[in-house]
């Protein structure tokens, strides 16, 4: 089975759900448990595996759009936003109804859409199933009101006393905050508020914080535009985003992710450190010019040379794990497919 093959199956399985519903009264609710996942699924499928080159501009919206520059049959471009606009009110206009018979319809026509996009065989379309990589993840921001600055984390649970490793540090200007919490609530993937935490989790936090459920990627995109550079830089040696390692491996694996996908040409080790950088500085929010992120993007070069042609479309990450010990720190590494490595950048 490949990816394409695989969202073809679930969105039919989704369909079949709608059709279950027929079977007796239904809410507007029931309609919704279908379409707000399987639109979700449907976006992130067509960001990551259709065009995993896009950027963080394209919204769902730009994203069925560029299928106009390929050669998808002229009507399956309507019958996307068809289903993309199911999705909207669904999730955004809970006082509009959700007819079943429309909704029946229209995944109806999403399924032969996507049936065609998996024909096209762009991206990693084609590229064998794989288990997903998602995560649970904590996302925090703390306001230093002195400094007009917004400290955000990512982070990965833990069973330390602390309760967290974290993964990532981004520092924005507090300003940037009413902008970014909109975009944060807008995504069916991140639950914000303390009912999401236990007590002395959220006791320790003494901050705005959420839960993410998906792709670690995914969520750095969201968060990356409104890192400050110019904050990161003003800080004491070692403390901005650019200084830490974590930060920089993992920026460059899912920039790497993307290249990958997006391409089945060879590519030398340094055309392919260069992409790797200008992918993280555009996309990911992490400076290509800094000496780190040329060197671990280099070793990341070198590592994926070693993987065959065929099978570099295949590469998933990064991994996130808990380090065992007294610090339970937090690491990475790369998965090639079925295969992991240790050889990873702390």
């Amino acid at each position: 089975m490949t990816i394409g093959d695989e969202i073809v199956e679930a969105v039919d399985a989704a369909l079949e759900r709608l059709r279950r519903l027929g079977h007796g009264p239904y809410a507007r609710a029931d309609v919704s448990s279908v379409i707000d996942p399987m639109g979700s699924r449907i976006e992130t499928f067509l960001r990551s595996v259709a065009f995993p080159m896009s950027t963080r501009a394209d919204n769902f919206y730009a994203l069925i759009e560029l299928f106009k520059s390929t050669s998808l049959h002229p009507d399956r471009v309507p019958q996307l936003h068809g289903i993309r606009d199911l999705y909207n009110r669904s999730k955004h206009k809970p006082q509009e109804p959700l007819p079943l018979g429309e909704a029946i319809q229209t995944v109806q026509n999403t399924v032969v859409a996507l049936r065609d996009v998996r024909a096209l065989g762009i991206g990693a379309i084609g590229t064998p199933f794989e288990r997903e990589l998602n995560y649970h993840l904590w996302l925090a921001f703390w306001d230093n009101y002195a400094n007009g600055v917004t400290d955000a984390a990512i982070m990965l649970p833990s069973d330390h006393w602390t309760y967290v490793g974290t993964v990532d540090t981004l520092h924005m200007d507090i300003r940037s905050w009413d902008a970014l919490k909109a975009n944060l609530l807008a995504h069916l993937r991140l639950r914000m508020g303390q009912n999401h935490f236990e007590p002395k989790v959220w006791e320790s936090f003494h901050a705005n914080a959420g839960v993410w459920d998906g792709d670690y990627g995914e969520l750095v995109r969201l968060v990356a535009p409104f890192d400050d550079r110019g904050i990161g830089e003003s800080m004491l040696p070692g403390l901005a985003r650019h200084d830490s390692l974590m930060s920089i491996g993992t920026a460059l694996i899912v920039a790497m992710v993307d290249i990958v996908r997006s391409t089945s040409e060879p590519m030398s080790r340094d055309e392919l450190a260069e992409a790797i950088k200008a992918r993280a500085d555009s996309e990911y929010g992490i400076p290509r010019e800094k000496r780190s992120v040329a060197e671990a993007a280099a070793q990341i070069a070198a590592l994926v040379d070693t993987v065959p042609l065929d099978q570099r479309q295949r590469l998933a990450g990064p991994v996130l794990a808990l380090r065992r010990g007294p610090k339970c720190r937090p690491c990475w590494l790369g998965r090639f497919g079925s295969i992991s490595t240790g050889t990873a950048l702390f």
